[in-house]
Parts: C-alpha cells; structure tokens; sequence
C-alpha cells in the first residue's frame, strides 16, 4: 500500500491521500505515512470519521503561507504540502512530522511534553506510545538538518522538546541578533 501512496504523492502532490487499511497493523499504517499519507484510518472507522478527517485536511490546507517555525528565523512549514523550507530549498514531511512541528511551533520555543505531542498533536492514536515521539522528533531533526535549516528540534531533559535557533558555527548561518541590524 505504502508504494501506491508514494506514487499518488510524486504524480499529485496537493491531492489528499486518507487510507482506510484493512488491518489495525501499525508498521503498514506506518509506512503509508512515510509515504506522504495524510492519514490512516484503522478499522473499524465509521464514514462520519473519514469526513470529519477529510474536512480536517482542507481545513489545514486553506491555511495558507508556510508558517514559520520560530519568529525571525527563515526555516518555515508549508502544512498544505507537507514541505519543511529553508534558504531556497525544500524537503518533504510526513503528516505526523507536521503535526508535532505546528505544535512546536505554536509553543513558540517553550517545551512540549512527550504526552502532549501524542495528545495535541496525535490524538493520542493507539499504539503510539511516548517512544513514537522521540521516532518522529528524530526524523524532522534529520530533515532540518538535511535542509541547513537555522532552527533545530531540541531535547529538553526530563522535560520534552522545543524549537530552537541552531547554532550559528554549526550552520554558518547568521544569528537573529545579527538579522535585525
């Protein structure tokens, strides 16, 4: 299943992509969201779910602009088209990637639990468990490095996760306080 979304996504990009899969199997959903799913429904779903997800979707899609992930740092997120963005370039994200980086987002650099990812940003599905965070945290970690993004996911111990502005020598990017002059 996960290759016939990863065909719809290349050949379609903006077109919504819901899986109604026919077993609650976790890596299978797993993997439909690796390959740019919006989401998974696991059975028993009833209709009234798949349009409230649907509706969900054009919500988030009508947003609009790509947010930024922190004020006055260039490394934004385009929700509509699951695209984390920096200095010119793009790389895609998963539609759980993009619901922690909203929620880390909208903290504004203060920390996020581990639970109140799975519950704010999740739903807290089932099977998803304080170590799917961490998963997910340390692929859109990778992703902004990847990008030489001039913010980072931050571990904050015993705590949870927060956005953070990279450090300038490790990117060679200019620092906030240098923007502003």
């Amino acid at each position: 299943m996960a290759d016939e979304v990863a065909v719809l996504r290349a050949r379609h990009p903006k077109l919504y992509v819901i899986v109604a899969a026919a077993t609650d199997d976790l890596e299978a959903r797993l993997a439909c969201y690796e390959a740019g799913a919006d989401d998974c429904l696991a059975p028993p779903f009833a209709p009234r779910e798949f349009a409230a997800k649907l509706a969900a979707l054009r919500r988030r899609r009508a947003a609009g602009d790509p947010m930024p992930l922190l004020a006055g740092y260039v490394a934004r997120l385009d929700v509509g088209a699951l695209l984390l963005r920096a200095d010119g370039r793009s790389r895609s994200v998963t539609k759980r990637e993009a619901d922690l980086l909203v929620l880390l987002a909208r903290s504004a650099g203060a920390s996020v639990a581990r639970e109140d990812v799975l519950r704010k940003a999740w739903g807290a599905p089932a099977r998803m468990t304080p170590n799917s965070v961490d998963v997910y945290v340390g692929y859109a970690r990778r992703k902004l490095e990847l990008l030489g993004a001039d913010v980072t996911i931050e571990t904050v111990r015993g705590v949870g996760f927060r956005l953070a502005p990279r450090a300038a020598q490790a990117t060679g990017s200019v620092s906030r306080s240098d923007r502003s002059s």
